[in-house]
């Protein structure tokens, strides 16, 4: 793993992180909890940048929906559902 990677933290992404939280004041942008996760909008493997414009504050409960409606999603576009041999 390179060091600019390292698990996300760069200089330059925690500064964008803390300016997000600053413009939405520490607050869930979905259920106004408080936010300690900075969601990209549009995803970075998507086309989508560290802009300011394209990062909002999430408290866990609403960053975890939605890593799990973009995992379903990005799994979905990939191949079908298999069913339980069980099931069928």
């Amino acid at each position: 793993m390179s060091r600019a990677w390292a698990g996300g933290s760069t200089r330059q992404w925690r500064n964008q992180r803390q300016r997000a939280l600053d413009r939405d004041g520490h607050r869930c942008v979905d259920c106004t909890a408080p936010a300690v996760e900075v969601d990209h909008i549009v995803g970075r493997g998507d086309g989508g940048t560290d802009d300011l414009e394209n990062l909002r504050s999430l408290c866990v409960r609403c960053h975890d929906r939605y890593t799990r409606e973009q995992t379903r999603r990005a799994r979905g576009s990939k191949r079908p559902r298999e069913q339980h041999p069980g099931l069928i």
